[in-house]
């Protein structure tokens, strides 16, 4: 992300800046307008960086390994540290976020789709076959529960 100045702004002028860019995005009257705005204030790595952010926390809350969000994330385990930090102890945020996400079914199919990616590309940590047959029938068990809903 973007550098911050040294120079600090007193509390309460940061406080309404924050109070504006949350206005701001509740006012774009729709999808579109949302992301017109978000490309304009965002950079494209910025955005990639929350995007990702987001991602993390709904496949930590769908129980995923670290290792198989930093495979199909491409991000560091410090990232998913941080934002599993977050929802630990402040993450109200994101548990809404989730939580509404995941009663869209929409959404439950991407992230499924994606659990499917991780499972397949997991790179075991131990050696000799043994963990490759785990992570099979893992894979296997979680597409069958996934068929069955």
């Amino acid at each position: 992300m973007g550098q911050v100045s040294r120079r600090q702004l007193p509390r309460i002028v940061s406080e309404r800046m924050f109070e504006l860019l949350i206005k701001a995005i509740i006012e774009a009257k729709d999808t579109a307008g949302a992301i017109a705005l978000l490309r304009d204030l965002l950079t494209p790595v910025e955005r990639i960086m929350i995007a990702k952010r987001l991602a993390i926390a709904v496949l930590l809350y769908r129980e995923k390994t670290y290792e198989e969000i930093q495979d199909t994330l491409k991000v560091s385990k410090p990232t998913i540290a941080m934002v599993n930090g977050q929802l630990k102890y402040f993450g109200h945020g994101y548990r809404e976020f989730v939580d509404k996400l995941s009663r869209e079914k929409r959404w439950q199919g991407f992230f499924d789709k994606l659990g499917d990616v991780t499972f397949d590309h997991v790179q075991p940590k131990e050696k000799g076959s043994g963990i490759w047959i785990k992570l099979q029938q893992r894979a296997k068990k979680e597409r069958n529960k996934r068929e069955a809903i």
